[in-house]
């Protein structure tokens, strides 16, 4: 069961790669020096983060962040990122080619 604190979004994120996944972040205009660290999800696993946004003023974009052979990547999962839509966000991780692909959906309904 999860509670919606004011101003607090939820984020499932769900291992569909086959793997663990370690270190890997979400970040947004206002945390990029602190991001939201995800340190491990197992194979087929998932696990729920929940971000604070209520000093967002305006939309930005949410970022994953991981690390593809040293070199630091980031993925554009969400483009409308603002305190007035506390809908939970669903990432589903896959891998292609090596690389990490994001499919984003909305809960179209409010908890």
């Amino acid at each position: 069961m999860y509670f919606n604190i004011p101003g607090t979004k939820d984020i499932l994120i769900k291992n569909l790669t086959g793997e663990d996944l370690k270190d890997i972040y979400l970040s947004f205009e206002g945390i990029e020096k602190h991001p939201l660290k995800i340190s491990n999800i197992r194979k087929d696993g998932q696990v729920v983060k929940t971000l604070v946004l209520s000093y967002l003023n305006g939309v930005t974009e949410l970022k994953l962040c991981y690390y593809n052979d040293g070199q630091k990547q980031e993925i554009v999962v969400y483009n409308e990122l603002s305190k007035k839509d506390l809908r939970k966000l669903i990432l589903e991780i896959s891998k292609e080619n090596g690389k990490l692909k994001v499919r984003t959906t909305v809960e179209e309904k409010y908890i």
